[in-house]
């Protein structure tokens, strides 16, 4: 038996199955696959939403983004029950053995460094750093273009990698197996062939130069979103067709038809819908917390669309279900997402910056949605949506529906009152792979 869970950073929802089908491999997976059309992730940022997929935990209830190790992982509960358990990730230093991503795992290939040389290693150099100079940021720039410092280790590197470790696997041991792919994250640096335009070499080298000014700088023109938007697509034909080689691969060597595969991502990534830019954890609009979610079965022939709004709190006990194999008692999540008759319940989402993590929660029960704001005073709606009619979320409805406002408020307040809200606290690191590495992708100055 394979478990195969393949998470993609910042894969919007609505970027799959589009009509020009830039996900063909996806496409194909879908046709013998239940496809949760309104999934939804537990935050916005890998370090929010993470924790639900691998730990069903909510960011909220813990002080650190820091895995606990002393709670149940879906690693941990995998290998308890026999299964040989992989984790390969492309980078993501959120993702790596220093928060403890490693847990669980008897392999664990972070590409950073080893977790005991992550663990140890200093930054004292590193962190001296003056005033960078207008030539340094152009050296910056072509250093992260040139040399692949951004996003990640490439997704035909993670799927060899994959390959082999089920190479070395004997037919008939069950195996877990999860890994991530950075390639749809900013700065994006597709293969030049995957591009609709197919631009000159010197073209294509322009783009991605202004496209990293973009993200540094956090400021975009139309024609500078027209083309991060040609960028990541060009990013998620380069992510399928890697998948195309795997699956492939999976049914050349007879894994396929008996596994289990899920394809879906931590969130998705802001293009300015709502004045956002990639995907800041304040940001809960469905551009940034819907994401896609395919799961094919064992044995599993026909499609099945599943319309109902579900949150991948809930994946992998509904996984673990599915196998007779006991889901602990500590996972917030259910497992109800194959059920026959399931009783769709709210959803929810957090997010903040800064020293207020937590500062802003969305509630999502059937059509509607709520955007509010916890303050010392009580939790302030700020904005209601009824994604039925639209799903943009164009329309703030507060002050036109206020039982709708008064229902999800209420239904907000019970969902905080089940956790003991935990102060959030910065992960203080002075290693420098990981410190390098976050700074790389934005999320430390």
């Amino acid at each position: 038996m394979l478990v195969l869970l393949l998470t993609v950073d910042c894969l919007r929802h609505d970027y799959i199955n589009k009509s020009n089908n830039c996900t063909p491999a996806i496409t194909d997976l879908c046709k013998s696959s239940h496809l949760f059309a309104n999934a939804y992730a537990t935050g916005g940022r890998t370090s929010y939403s993470f924790p639900s997929i691998l730990g069903s935990y909510y960011r909220i209830s813990q002080p650190s983004n820091k895995f606990p190790v002393s709670k149940p992982t879906v690693a941990k509960v995998f290998k308890d029950a026999g299964f040989r358990t992989i984790g390969i990730q492309a980078a993501n230093p959120y993702l790596s053995s220093f928060f403890n991503y490693d847990v669980g795992f008897e392999e664990f290939e972070d590409f950073l460094l080893t977790s005991q040389d992550v663990k140890k290693a200093s930054l004292s150099e590193f962190s001296k750093g003056t005033r960078r100079t207008f030539t340094n940021k152009i050296i910056e720039y072509a250093k992260a273009i040139l040399f692949d410092e951004l996003p990640g280790e490439h997704a035909s590197k993670m799927v060899s990698c994959a390959i082999e470790k089920l190479k070395s696997t004997k037919k008939g041991k069950d195996i877990f197996l999860w890994t991530h792919l950075m390639d749809t994250h900013a700065s994006f640096k597709p293969p030049r062939k995957f591009l609709d335009t197919q631009p000159s070499k010197v073209t294509y080298w322009k783009n991605l130069v202004r496209a990293k000014k973009v993200y540094s700088h956090k400021r975009a023109s139309k024609k500078d979103l027209a083309n991060i938007k040609e960028l990541y697509l060009a990013c998620i034909r380069y992510v399928d067709d890697n998948f195309n080689r795997l699956f492939a691969w999976l049914k050349e060597e007879g894994w396929y038809d008996d596994a289990i595969i899920i394809v879906t991502s931590d969130h998705g990534e802001s293009f300015m819908e709502h004045g956002y830019f990639e995907h800041p954890p304040e940001n809960l609009y469905n551009e940034q917390v819907q994401v896609p979610l395919i799961i094919k079965l064992p044995g599993q022939q026909e499609h099945k669309t599943h319309a109902e709004r579900v949150s991948n709190i809930d994946l992998f006990p509904s996984i673990l279900g599915s196998l007779d194999i006991q889901v602990p008692s500590d996972f917030c999540g259910k497992a109800n997402l194959f059920c026959a008759h399931n009783q769709e319940r709210p959803v929810f989402a957090c997010g903040g910056t800064g020293d207020t993590p937590w500062k802003r929660t969305a509630c999502i029960d059937g059509n509607w949605k709520l955007i509010s704001e916890c303050k010392p005073s009580g939790i302030e709606a700020l904005e209601l949506y009824d994604l039925a009619e639209d799903p943009q979320e164009k329309t703030n409805q507060l002050d036109k529906v206020g039982e709708k406002v008064s229902e999800l408020t209420r239904l907000t307040h019970d969902f905080l009152a089940t956790f003991k809200v935990q102060e959030a606290k910065e992960d203080q690191t002075d290693n420098e792979v990981i410190k390098r590495r976050l700074k790389a992708l934005g999320y430390i100055d």
